[in-house]
Parts: structure tokens; sequence; C-alpha cells
């Protein structure tokens, strides 16, 4: 009787920590650390009378969810797809400063910074094995294409679309001019196209699924930057 449930242990251990590792689908979601940054900045435009300012506050990088789909039965690659949408707030203040006279102006305003992503990674299986209580592992390297979609920062050229001419008069500060400012974000969304790398590792119990995985983006997603990394946090099932 011992000795078989000693081999029903054995038995099970492999099934538990080997045959696990192997999943032909999988899908879940994700948690998103960006580590791009977009510098503050204070543009000026000189008129006859005034002089329009915009400053806008920088930031250091953002958080988001996503989810995940990846496809495990190709030969040789498998294919990953993930859905992001990653933020982080910022503010800033339009002055119109005339020659003669009292500045006015918005005041530091609260505003939003989103990006919404789409990428395609082929990777390469480098390891697989197993780890005692954390079941079957593997390690994968790859890259690809990616696909975003992001508000534009505000900026003196904004103004100039929503104010015209007025661009130089008294500040409205009412919530007419914020109600102003938000359709032209959405109005102006801003389209890029990049490729990545891309390494993780994959950690596997049952049909429960983990990734932990570290991507550099090159492309021109975050102002002033060609390229940013990105820590993933993934959580799923994979069958």
């Amino acid at each position: 009787m011992k000795l078989r449930n000693t081999a029903l242990i054995v038995l099970f251990s492999q099934f538990l920590f080997v045959g696990t590792a192997q999943a032909f689908v999988g899908f879940g979601l994700n948690i998103i650390q960006d580590q791009g940054s977009i510098s503050s900045s204070t543009e000026d435009k000189a008129g006859s009378l005034a002089t329009a300012r915009m400053i806008r506050e920088g930031f250091t990088g953002g958080v988001g969810i996503g989810g995940y789909l990846y496809l495990d039965f190709i030969p040789v690659i498998d294919l990953e797809l993930d859905f992001e949408a990653v933020g982080n707030t910022y503010k800033f203040n339009f002055q119109s400063i005339p020659t003669t006279g009292p500045t006015t102006e918005t005041g530091y305003v609260d505003f939003v910074w989103v990006r919404t992503s789409t990428y395609v990674t082929a990777r390469k299986e480098l390891f697989d094995g197993t780890i005692p209580i954390f079941g079957g592992v593997k390690l994968h390297a790859g890259g690809g294409l990616n696909f975003h979609k992001a508000f534009p920062l505000t900026s003196i050229t904004m103004m100039e679309t929503l104010l015209g001419s007025e661009i130089y008069d008294s500040i409205d500060n009412s919530s007419a001019m914020e109600d102003k400012i938000v359709d032209y974000i959405n109005d102006n969304v801003e389209s890029t196209t990049g490729i990545h790398l891309q390494a993780g590792v994959q950690l596997k119990l049952l049909f429960l699924d983990s990734f932990v995985n570290y991507r550099y983006t090159i492309g021109k997603t975050y102002e002033g930057s060609s390229g940013y990394g990105t820590l993933q946090i993934k959580m799923g099932i994979g069958f």
C-alpha cells in the first residue's frame, strides 16, 4: 500500500510539474508599468499686443492594464497578441501676457495622457523545465510590431486651433474652455507604429499561467523619446 501511494504521488508530481508546462493556447490579463517619460516644456508665441504661453509639466512612466492571447502550437515560434491601455496625469497652464496690463491664465489644470496599444510578438522558447512548487517554467525571447494611439499633449498649436486670433485675448478659464480642450484631444488622437524586443519567464501550474516580461519599444509613442521600456506582469489560463 505504501509503495502504491508513493507511486501515485510521483505520477501526480510529474503531471503537476512537467505536463502542466505544456499549453497550446492561453489568455488573461496583464498589469503594465511603462518607463518612458515626457519632459516639461514652455512654448511662447508673440503677437503684436500680447504673448501666448503654454506651460506644461512633464511626467515619468505610466501604468495601465490590458489583455493577452498566445498561440503555442506553431512550429519553431510562438505568437503573442497584447492589448493595452496606459496613462498618466500632468498639469498645464495657458497664459496670455499683454505688453501692457495684467497677465490672464487658466491656472494649472490637471490633465491626462493615455496610450492604447496593440503588440504582435513572435517569441522563441529558450528553456523549458520545472521548478519544485512553481511547476513548469519557460524562458523566451522575441520581437515584433506594435501599433499605438495616444492623446496629443497640450500645446500652443492646440490653443491656436481652439481660439484662432483670440489666442492673445484674455483667457476664458471657465468649464467651457476645458470642454473645448477635451474635444480637441479626442479629435486629434495621434497614431504611431514601432518595433519591439521582449524577454520573459512563464510559470505554469495546472491550467494557471503567469508571466513576467520586460519589453523595449522602439518608436515615438512618448514625445521626445525614441524608445521606452515596459514591465509586464500577466496572469491567466492556458490549455
